[in-house]
Order: structure tokens, then C-alpha cells, then sequence
């Protein structure tokens, strides 16, 4: 017996051995199986060499530390030697420069700590007149421990100064001494969550962190994600996910209700809108979590959750009174394709409008929904069609691929071609063009991927005309999810996927929309007409060649010839104060990119913030309502179940017809018909 339980015993210390040894040899292992999977699959692997060991020393400090406030150049110093060794290190499966790293950054931030509590301590001279650099790319490492305590000087009193703001707004009346001690007070218990967020961050997150700057040096588009992460990135492929339904964004270190998802529990209670602030959210029973200082990110992570359970999130309303609000989560599914129609009082022609906010799968996916609303369309005998891809991302090349066949009878909706030299041609091949009207494609520069596919397509064939920002997005690349347990083969789970960029999309004709994107037949003003954006302002995006184009053709619906058009709609937009505002902007964005050092006196600073804040309310003008424009939605309010989707259409109603891009598009279409 005694001989029994000693077997046992010693099976149970092997068992707890060997998982710990499991545990030391997973981010080896983690290592080992990204390598290995990359250079088998990648499109264009890159070599293990010196040259990549030097980009990725660089790439992964400066997001390790992305605005110089933990790293000195005295602690870069030390990190230099391996700069060269890098690559030896990842073909052994070693992590010396990782863990060296890892302990220099952690130092960093006790040190960091400890500068932000002695600059909240002394006394903040809110009338000096210091400067501060908001843009890091502009900066270098603080030189030694005293430069780093001086920047940390720099960032609180610039975050005391945003404070005080918020209190002479809010509490006007109060002497402007207590008012900063409120604003100092506030500003220490933001950066101590943040510190302490930091210093729990533990060695698997930062690993995850290393073995990204390991994938986006190879291209910006391959990434690792854990399995928690594949599991958000699913939901949002998928268009839902479960949560109270709100938008956050970070408003003066607080996270501020930017939208109500309708139809979710937040919508449902009528108790939040838009602006109010979150201060602490409690889940179920637990103890409530302060979330000011936290990212809009975090704080969403913390109201997702199962479905049916219970959340408790205290708001702090415009007039600054304080409210708990009880929810219940619930599964929050985002807009899908929807249509309406566009008028004109003056013109009285009708115009279709269709609104594809994702390539989106599922049991039913978006080319079954679009090709719904055409038919919609055609039954209300539509001039033409405005299909907005605006802000689309992408999603499903196959859903993609079904839709462009929709406005061709057959022919090629786009191409592609792999690291193995398999060239892929993807048809349309039903002999039947599902709408044969004039279309009008509208995007900007958020618009990515299939969006851009579908875009580019449509302008080989003639059969579309895209208008909207100067470029769209500029991904024409292919990426496929790569499970390391199943790849490797070697019993090891949990590892998580790597999304690797495999192989590169093309247009029908064989252009390539990567990098460069879409140029738009007619261009409208928007808010990057001065700046980079997209895949072009990327380090390592990769730059691809088209195919040898190849002209194809359709004879379902010709446009006429765009000389005239485009004439006739850069004079309306010259002419049209909503767009001379969006230039305006543009260049205001510009501005703020360019002088990026700002004056820290805080009467100063009060005028400048005051400037913008004036900025920004012209700028609401852009969107607005606009008068005798009109859009009705195909499916009537009569006609919807139940009142979210009713409140849904009225949101969107009301949108369209406050929106300058949209009657433009109208007024191109009516230059079109004749």
C-alpha cells in the first residue's frame, strides 16, 4: 500500500515536472514554430541574417516604447550588442536580447514611476513657459536618468493642463488653486493605473509583442494573434460579438461614450448617450473597476463578456451628475448592407444608395443581402446606384468575387498569384448581370482590400465610376490564418495563429491595388488630401508589381465619357462650402502634423485647445443637414420587426442626408443619365 502511494506520489511530482518544464519551453517553442511557419509560407520570406536582426532591434524597441518615456540612449547603449545577434538567437529558439530587453524596459518604468510621482509632488508652474514635443517620432531618447526625469516633468504638466481645462468647464466657480489640485489629483491616479497596468503586464504579453515585430518586418499585414485575440478578431469577421454596445473614445484620460450601437443594451435602457463618461464598471457582483486612464480599447475588453450576464457601469453625465446604470450583456450585431433611396426635390430623379460596411461571412453572408437590396432598387426603378464602400475593410474574397458578378454577365472578377507561382483567375461565370444600371462606387481612404478589388475591377471593365479620396487604402494582398499546433505537428497547444500575408490580389485587368490603391475617377476632398495614410505610411508594407494587363470588356451598362463629368463636379465642389471646409480641415490636419511642438503655458495652451475647439465646430458643418436632399429607406419603418431596426434605419436616414459625399455622388449620377 505504502509502495502504491509512493508510485503515485512520484507520478504526481513528474506530472507538475513536466508541465512546468512545458511551461519554460513554450516561448522557445512559440519561437521556433512562427519561424518555421513563416519561411515555409510567406509570400517573401525574409532571410535570417543581420540585416533583419538590425531592423528587428529597431522596430521592436521603439514599440516597446513607442513614446520614449521608459528607454534612455544609455539603456539603448547596453541593448547594442545585439543588435547584430539577433538572428542567431531566433534560429537557436534563444531570447538573451528579449530578456535583456524585457528587463531593461521594466526598469525603465519603476524609474518612470517614480519621475511622475516626484514631477506631481513638486510644484507645476502651469504660467512657464515649457515646451513639449507631442509627436515621439520627432524626439530621440532622453539622454541619461535626468533628461528622462525632465521629460516626465513635461508629460504630467502637460496632462495637469488638460485637467484643468476639464475643471474650468465643470467647476467654473471653484478657486483656480483648488481647481489644480483636483486636476493634479486626477492626473496621479490616471498614470497610476497605467503604471500598475504596465507593471502587471506580464512576460507572455511582451513575448507576444516580440514575436509581432518578428511578423511585421516581414510585412505589416502578418501578425500573431493568441487565441483569445483570433477569437475578437472572429467576432468582428463575423459582425458580432457580446457586450452592452458602445463606441468609446478617450476624452481627457477618461474613456466617453462616442456612439450607441442600437439595438444593444445600452441603446435598450435609454439611460446612456453620447459624451457621457464611464468612471468604474463592476461585473456582476464583483467590486467596481475604475477605468479612468485606461485605453477605449481595455475598457471595451472589460464590458464584453457572456451573454445574459450582469454588468454595473457608473457614468458621469454632461451636467456632472453621477449614475449607475445596471445592464444585462447581450449579443450586439453591427450594421449590415442596407438601401435607400436617394432625391432630389429639384430633380425629382431617383437614385439608389446601398451601404456595405463589411465583405462580411456567415451563414448568410453580404452578397445574399446586397443582391436583396437590388432587387429592392430595380423594383423601385432606380436611375442608377450609389454603392458606398466607405470605411468597408474588406472581409470574404468570395463574397467579394459574387457581388462584382452581379453588375457583369461573366468575365473576370479579379486575379491572384502565390509564392509557389500558382496563378488563380476568378470569374464571373452565371451569364447574367443581376443589376445592368449606371453604378457609382464611393470610398475614401479607409477603404481596403476586397473594397478596393471591387473598386479597381469595375473601373477596368467601365463599368463603374469610383469617386472619393485621393487613393483608397493600398491592401492587395492575400493573408490565411496558420494554426502553429496543426502546422508544427509536434503536440504543443495553446500556441495560438499566425495571419501570414501568402500571396497577392489583383484587379481583373491585373493591376495591383497594393500599397499605391485605387485612384478614383472623380477625387473628393477628405480629411488625408495632405497626408499619408494607408498601407503607404508603413515602413514594411510591401511594394508589388501588377500582372501584364489584359483589357477586358462588358457591354451591360457603358459610361459616357468623364471629361464633362468630372469638369461639372469640380466646379460644384469648388463652389460648395461643406467641401471648401473638409480642404480646410485637411490642412489643418496637415498643420498639426507639422508643428507638432507645442507651448505649455497654460494660458497659452488654453488659447490654442479654445482655436481648435472652434476649428472643430466649423468643421460640424461639413455634416449637416442638407436641404431638399432627401433619402427614404427601401425597407419602410412599417415594414421592420422591431424598434431597434427602426430606430436603426431613422440613424441612418438622417446620416445620409446630412452628408455632402453622398449628394455629390447623386448630382455625378444625374450628370451620368443626361
Amino acid at each position: 500500500m505504502k509502495l502504491k502511494a509512493l508510485l503515485t506520489l512520484l507520478a504526481g511530482f513528474t506530472l507538475i515536472i513536466g508541465i512546468d518544464q512545458e511551461k519554460a519551453e513554450a516561448p522557445s517553442l512559440l519561437i521556433k514554430q512562427v519561424i518555421q511557419t513563416v519561411q515555409a509560407n510567406h509570400l517573401q520570406p525574409r532571410g535570417i541574417d543581420d540585416a533583419l536582426s538590425v531592423d528587428l532591434f529597431r522596430y521592436y524597441l521603439s514599440h516597446l516604447d513607442p513614446n520614449k518615456l521608459f528607454f534612455t540612449k544609455e539603456a539603448i547603449s547596453q541593448l547594442q550588442q545585439y543588435e547584430l545577434t539577433i538572428d542567431d538567437e531566433l534560429q537557436n529558439a534563444s531570447l538573451i536580447f528579449f530578456d535583456r530587453s524585457v528587463e531593461l524596459w521594466r526598469k525603465g518604468i519603476a524609474d518612470a514611476e517614480n519621475y511622475c510621482r516626484m514631477a506631481l509632488e513638486a510644484e507645476i508652474g502651469v504660467f512657464a513657459e515649457d515646451y513639449f514635443e507631442t509627436n515621439a517620432a520627432k524626439s530621440a531618447y532622453a539622454k541619461d536618468a535626468n533628461g528622462l526625469q525632465e521629460r516626465w516633468a513635461m508629460v504630467v504638466k502637460k496632462h495637469v493642463l488638460d485637467e484643468l481645462l476639464v475643471e474650468e468647464k465643470n467647476n467654473s466657480g471653484l478657486a483656480f488653486e483648488l481647481r489644480k489640485e483636483v486636476a493634479i489629483e486626477r492626473v496621479g491616479r490616471m498614470f497610476s493605473k497605467r503604471f500598475e497596468k504596465l507593471k502587471n503586464q506580464g512576460k507572455e504579453a511582451l513575448l507576444e509583442d516580440y514575436v509581432n515585430a518578428f511578423l511585421k518586418i516581414q510585412d505589416v499585414q502578418s501578425e500573431y494573434l493568441s487565441p483569445e485575440e483570433k477569437a475578437k478578431w472572429d467576432s468582428e469577421f463575423n459582425r458580432s460579438f457580446v457586450g452592452i454596445g458602445v463606441q468609446l473614445k478617450n476624452v481627457a484620460g477618461y474613456p466617453a461614450i462616442s456612439e450607441l450601437i442600437i439595438g444593444g443594451p445600452a441603446w435598450k435602457s435609454g439611460q446612456l448617450e453620447q459624451g457621457d463618461i464611464l468612471l468604474t464598471i463592476a461585473d456582476g457582483s464583483s467590486a467596481p473597476v475604475d477605468v479612468s486612464g485606461m485605453s477605449a480599447e481595455d475598457v471595451v475588453g472589460i464590458l464584453k463578456g457572456e451573454k445574459g450576464a450582469a454588468i454595473t457601469v457608473t457614468i458621469r453625465k454632461g451636467d456632472n451628475t453621477v449614475k449607475d446604470i445596471s445592464l444585462k450583456r447581450d449579443e450586439i450585431e453591427l450594421d449590415l448592407a442596407m438601401s435607400f433611396l436617394l432625391q432630389d426635390e429639384a430633380l425629382k430623379r431617383k437614385v439608389g444608395y446601398i451601404r456595405l460596411p463589411r465583405f462580411y461571412a456567415g451563414e448568410e453572408g453580404c452578397a445574399a443581402h446586397l443582391l436583396a437590396e437590388l432587387e429592392r432598387l430595380k423594383a423601385r426603378e432606380v436611375g442608377g446606384i450609389v454603392l458606398d464602400l466607405r470605411d468597408n475593410q474588406g472581409g470574404a474574397a468570395r463574397e467579394a468575387i459574387k457581388i462584382m458578378g452581379y453588375f457583369l454577365k461573366e468575365g473576370v472578377a479579379m486575379q491572384a498569384q502565390y509564392r509557389d507561382g500558382r496563378h488563380s483567375i476568378f470569374e464571373d461565370t452565371d451569364g447574367i448581370a443581376q443589376y445592368d444600371g449606371q453604378l457609382i462606387v464611393l470610398v475614401n481612404t479607409n477603404s481596403s482590400s476586397a473594397s478596393e478589388l471591387l473598386s479597381g475591377t469595375m473601373q477596368d471593365y467601365g463599368r463603374a465610376v469610383v469617386v472619393g479620396s485621393q487613393a483608397t487604402y493600398g491592401k492587395g494582398t492575400i493573408q490565411r490564418f496558420f494554426n502553429l499546433e496543426e502546422e508544427n505537428g509536434n503536440g504543443a497547444s495553446g500556441l495560438g495563429e499566425v495571419k501570414l500575408t501568402i500571396g497577392k490580389f489583383f484587379t481583373a485587368a491585373g493591376r495591383t491595388t497594393q500599397y499605391k490603391g485605387v485612384t478614383p475617377d472623380i477625387i473628393l476632398p477628405d480629411d488625408f488630401q495632405f497626408v499619408q495614410s494607408g498601407e503607404r505610411v508603413y515602413e514594411y508594407s510591401l511594394v508589388t508589381e501588377g500582372l501584364e494587363l489584359s483589357k477586358v470588356n462588358q457591354d451591360v451598362c457603358l459610361i459616357p465619357d468623364l471629361t464633362e463629368i468630372q469638369a461639372r463636379s469640380n466646379r460644384r465642389v469648388k463652389n460648395n462650402s461643406r467641401f471648401q471646409l473638409a480642404v480646410a480641415k485637411a490642412q489643418a490636419k496637415m498643420d498639426a502634423e507639422t508643428h507638432s511642438l507645442i507651448n505649455l503655458n497654460y494660458e497659452k495652451y488654453k488659447a490654442r485647445k479654445e482655436r481648435e475647439q472652434i476649428l472643430a465646430d466649423q468643421y460640424q458643418a461639413i455634416f449637416k443637414a442638407i436641404e431638399a436632399f432627401t433619402a427614404t429607406p427601401i425597407l419602410e419603418t412599417t415594414d421592420l420587426e422591431d424598434p431597434a431596426s427602426k430606430a436603426k434605419m431613422d440613424f441612418w436616414k438622417t446620416k445620409i442626408q446630412q452628408d455632402p459625399y453622398i449628394q455629390e455622388c447623386y448630382w455625378i449620377m444625374n450628370d451620368i443619365l443626361g
